[in-house]
């Protein structure tokens, strides 16, 4: 459905991938890299020395890296309206 409204969605069976197509569309790739791994160490090693820009497992099943995780990934742009 968000495709049928112009949005980009993607899927790749790497995170490398995935990082590569974030670059084709604009996207920071070192940078997504880095938020990828900062979230890794927040919800798979409990490091509370790392702030996330968003909130993670609040009132819900607990958040789960996709370090390791099991491919393929999806990406999805969203903007604000």
């Amino acid at each position: 459905m968000a495709r049928a409204h112009g949005c980009n969605v993607a899927s790749a069976p790497t995170i490398e991938g995935l990082v590569k197509l974030l670059e084709e569309w604009g996207v920071d790739g070192p940078q997504t890299r880095h938020t990828i791994e900062q979230y890794h160490q927040a919800v798979s090693l409990g490091d509370s020395d790392i702030s996330l820009d968003a909130p993670s497992g609040y009132g819900g099943q607990s958040p789960r890296t996709i370090i390791g995780g099991e491919a393929p990934f999806f990406i999805m742009e969203v903007q604000p309206s």
